[in-house]
C-alpha cells in the first residue's frame, strides 16, 4: 500500500479510509523504555483486559455478562498504564501540567510535521497500536479538535471504545433492516444515539446488529479513545470498512445512508505507544 509522508517527519500518513489495513511499526526500544512499570507480582490492568478478551471474545459476539466484564474491565485501566501522566483532577484540568497538557503537545507536534499550521488544516489523526490477533484489537485515537472521523461501519464486529481525554460527540445508527450486501451499498437506518461523550463516562459498546454500529466521532475537544475491535477488520474475511454519508433528511429517527469516499485528505498516521506492555499468552 502507497503512504503519503508528513513533510519533515518519517512518519508514514496513510489515507484513513484505509485505517482498518493499518499497519503499525515495530515499537522503538525508546518507548519500550518509556512503557509504565507495574509492581512485582500483580497484573497490570490493561493484562486483566487482555485476559477477559481472550476468554471471551473467539466465538462471535459476547454474551451480555462476557461484555459488561468486559466493559468494565476497559473502564477501570489507569490512564498512567497507557502511557499518559498521572494526575489528580484538579492538576488534569490545569491545561499546561495535566493529561490534556500531553495529549495538546501531542497534537502540536503532529501540527508541525506535517505543517498543517501553513495549510490552515487541523492537525492529522493518529493512531496508537496495542495489540492485535484474529480474534481482537486495541489501540488508542488520538482525535485533535477539528478533525472528524466520518460514518463507518463495523460488519459482524462488536466494538468496546472508551473516551479517555476529553469530549467528543458521537452520532450513530444501526440498519433498519440488515441484510448480505447493506454493508457496502447503504440503505435504511435508525438513529441510536447522538450525544456528547466525555472522559470518565462508561465505555460504549456496539454489536453487529445493535447499539450504533455505522458511528461518527466529531472531537469537542482534543481527545483520545480507547478501542477494542472483535474481531478486527479484514478485508480478507468480508470486514472491510465502508464510509457513509446521509441522505436527506432524518424523519423519525430514521434517514438513508449512502457509502461514499472520504477526501485523499483525511489521513490516519501512526504514533509509537508507550503504554504497558501487554504479556501474550500462548495457546
Amino acid at each position: 500500500m502507497s503512504c503519503i509522508k508528513a513533510v519533515g517527519s518519517s512518519k508514514c500518513l496513510v489515507p484513513a479510509r484505509s485505517f482498518t489495513t493499518l499497519q503499525t511499526r515495530r515499537v522503538s526500544q525508546t518507548a519500550r523504555m518509556c512503557a509504565p512499570m507495574v509492581a512485582q507480582g500483580t497484573r497490570s490492568k490493561i493484562q486483566e483486559l487482555y485476559e477477559l478478551a481472550k476468554e471471551h471474545l473467539n466465538d462471535g459476539p459476547p454474551s451480555k455478562e462476557a461484555a459488561a466484564a468486559i466493559s468494565k474491565s476497559l473502564g477501570s485501566i489507569p490512564l498512567s498504564e497507557l502511557g499518559f501522566p498521572s494526575q489528580g483532577k484538579e492538576q488534569v484540568k490545569q491545561e499546561a501540567g495535566g493529561i490534556r497538557g500531553a495529549l495538546g503537545r501531542l497534537m502540536r507536534r503532529q501540527q508541525s510535521n506535517a505543517q498543517a499550521s501553513s495549510s490552515g488544516r487541523a492537525p492529522p489523526m493518529t493512531y496508537m497500536h496495542i495489540h492485535e490477533e484474529p480474534a481482537f484489537s486495541l489501540g488508542i485515537f488520538c482525535l485533535p479538535r477539528g478533525n472528524q472521523i466520518p460514518l463507518h461501519n463495523h460488519p459482524g464486529m462488536s466494538v468496546f471504545s472508551r473516551v479517555l481525554v476529553g469530549s467528543m460527540h458521537v452520532r450513530s445508527f444501526d440498519w433498519a433492516e440488515p441484510s448480505q450486501n447493506i454493508h457496502t451499498q447503504g440503505g435504511h437506518a435508525r438513529l441510536c444515539i447522538d450525544r456528547t461523550v466525555h472522559e470518565g463516562d462508561p465505555p460504549a459498546v456496539l454489536y453487529p446488529t445493535s447499539g450504533g454500529n455505522i458511528h461518527e466521532f466529531t472531537p469537542v475537544t482534543d481527545c483520545a479513545v480507547l478501542d477494542l475491535l472483535s474481531p478486527p477488520y479484514s478485508p480478507r474475511e468480508g470486514r472491510d470498512c465502508t464510509y457513509f454519508r446521509e441522505e436527506g433528511k432524518l424523519q423519525d429517527a430514521h434517514v438513508q445512508l449512502k457509502p461514499y469516499k472520504p477526501a485523499d485528505e483525511f489521513l490516519i498516521g501512526n504514533e509509537p505507544y508507550r503504554g504497558q506492555r501487554i504479556v501474550h499468552r500462548r495457546e
